[in-house]
């Protein structure tokens, strides 16, 4: 009697866990994040998951983290602790109702030296199709801008360590480039903000003042 008791219960928390069951319920917005943080999306989903949770993001500009009301306040405590240890652009809300803002350490930004030419950047093997920056430099969007601006002046970048949707921690890059017309000449010049995974597998071109727009690489 005592094993069907626990079968019964276990079922019916797998029911209650279910992406079906939870969208029934009263849902309860639990943290923010940016709306083209695409990392941060992939890494609040696969922490919660972690931990029984089923979550869901939705907005424009920012987009609120929700869980069913039930499990919110577990989803708080849980996101907390993982902003202090990771460090990543997230708003939680806490028990008090005041919002908690985290982001990534200044220490962590990284400038390499680069100065030089688009055509000649991407044959270096640092910046091969596999590599993330390399991955960067192939997207659409900046490629077009390389007609006019071939001339990479600045890259800037930080590390984002997220785990991954298979449950693996990977580290991808949050960054910006600047590009121009020559080493000389900073006019015309373009600007591009830009979030890749791990290995270039996806790139996203966040903000750019040339010609602009996003750009996906899968």
């Amino acid at each position: 009697m005592r094993r069907c008791s626990i079968a019964i219960a276990v079922c019916l928390v797998g029911l209650a866990a279910a992406p079906g069951c939870q969208q029934l319920a009263r849902h309860h917005q639990v943290a923010t994040i940016n709306g083209t943080d695409r990392i941060a999306d992939v890494h609040v989903e696969s922490v919660l998951r972690r931990h029984w949770i089923y979550s869901y993001a939705e907005g424009s500009v920012v987009w609120g983290v929700f869980v069913a009301e039930w499990n919110a306040a577990r989803a708080k405590r849980i996101l907390l602790a993982d902003a202090e240890r990771h460090r990543y652009p997230i708003w939680i809300y806490g028990h008090d109702g005041k919002e908690r803002a985290f982001d990534v350490r200044k220490e962590d930004w990284e400038t390499p030296v680069v100065n030089r030419g688009y055509a000649e950047l991407v044959k270096e093997p640092g910046y091969g199709p596999d590599t993330e920056m390399g991955a960067v430099l192939r997207a659409d969007w900046v490629r077009r801008v390389a007609r006019t601006c071939p001339f990479v002046a600045q890259i800037r970048r930080v590390p984002r360590r997220y785990l991954d949707s298979d449950g693996v921690f990977r580290t991808g890059y949050d960054g910006s480039m600047t590009m121009q017309a020559s080493s000389e000449a900073d006019w015309p010049s373009a600007w591009v903000g830009f979030q890749v995974f791990e290995g270039g597998t996806q790139v996203f071109i966040r903000r750019g003042n040339d010609p602009g727009g996003t750009d996906s690489v899968e």
